[in-house]
């Protein structure tokens, strides 16, 4: 979520999840990020934020084999020369994209342009 009057200056947060939350359907540990500070929060609170923007993370069946891993695509750390056509690259194989964070890298590119995404 963004608190701010517009996307350059602001302060994003986040709440998270857990799977063993999920597992045992606690309403009590959830977590609550931001640039200054991280804390348990209830339910009740994730409920009242307003959020815009869902993350979901898909549970394997099983676990894949090695031979899959020849197939990750990996962003690096060269952000500089992000163009339309490598962004949408990343967007049609973003299932082939091996980390979280670098997933969550490629949808803020597409959100916002090719901005600056550290």
């Amino acid at each position: 979520m963004h608190r701010g009057k517009t996307l350059q200056a602001g302060h994003y947060i986040a709440y998270r999840c857990w799977k063993k939350v999920m597992e045992t359907k606690s309403t009590d540990e959830w977590v609550f990020t931001s640039d200054e500070s991280v804390n348990l929060v209830n339910f009740t609170s994730v409920q009242n934020c307003q959020a815009y923007m869902l993350f979901y993370e898909p549970e394997k069946a099983h676990e894949e084999d090695s031979s899959n891993s020849q197939d990750e695509i990996f962003i690096g750390d060269d952000n500089d020369d992000w163009d339309g056509d490598r962004i949408q690259y990343f967007i049609q194989n973003i299932e082939r994209i091996a980390s979280p964070s670098d997933r969550i890298k490629i949808l803020m590119a597409a959100a916002c342009g090719a901005c600056d995404v550290v």
